[in-house]
């Protein structure tokens, strides 16, 4: 393989600082911030971000309860959501990670190498694997099919994307911390030819807009 040049996509923590006011809970309305300063081939919108660069585009979003609820149903998974609090027991983080691959050669990743990392208390996470996602569909009660459907579904070990083709998956991370001031959601190591590109993107509660001034009559 290969030593191409490292494609960095690093969203500066800095850049979203004044947005910040104490910790937040999981349930919170996170949002992902962008550092504006320069070409970092990503857009971003409320609710998700998308990288592109000349051999792949990776769209990124955090899914509430009932985003996932319906993700989860499409893949075949209708007699309970595995990733509940009630279910999990654990707080959750669940992001829907969708890969495009915009040339001929293969995209290869480790999931296991992307982290979820927190500032405030400051703690990392590594994403839900195959032994996590065995217990989930256990105390979820789901059926033998759908704990094979739910294997599918969800990023676990190796992954390729083979050239001109997509896919469609969820990222889980459990065990959070109560409440915390902010998160990165680091994705290392992606791969085509040997050439290593890394998306990482902060997320943060923003502030209550100030009530904006009643027109006058």
């Amino acid at each position: 393989m290969k030593n191409g040049p490292a494609i960095v996509l690093f969203l500066a923590l800095v850049s979203i600082a004044p947005a910040l006011a104490g910790r937040h809970p999981a349930t919170a309305n996170w949002q992902p911030y962008a550092d504006q300063k320069g070409d970092t081939g990503q857009a971003l919108d409320k609710e998700r971000v998308t990288f592109r660069n000349d051999n792949v585009e990776i769209r990124i979003e955090l899914l509430d309860d009932e985003k996932r609820k319906i993700f989860l149903q499409s893949a075949g998974i209708e007699t309970a959501d595995p990733f509940s609090t009630r279910n999990i027991g654990w707080r959750t983080f669940t992001f829907l990670i969708r890969i495009t691959n915009l040339g001929d050669q293969e995209v290869q990743f480790r999931p296991q190498s992307f982290f979820f990392i927190t500032k405030g208390p400051l703690s990392n996470s590594t994403p839900c694997d195959f032994t996590c996602l065995i217990a989930a569909g256990e105390r979820a009660k789901l059926t033998g099919d759908e704990g094979r459907r739910l294997l599918r579904a969800v990023m676990d070990t190796g992954e390729t994307v083979t050239g001109g083709g997509k896919i469609s998956k969820l990222l889980v991370f459990t065990r959070m911390p109560d409440a915390f001031k902010k998160f990165v959601l680091d994705l290392d190591g992606f791969s085509v030819e040997g050439e290593v590109f890394r998306v990482a993107i902060p997320y943060a509660v923003p502030k209550p807009e100030k009530n904006a001034k009643k027109d006058r009559p």
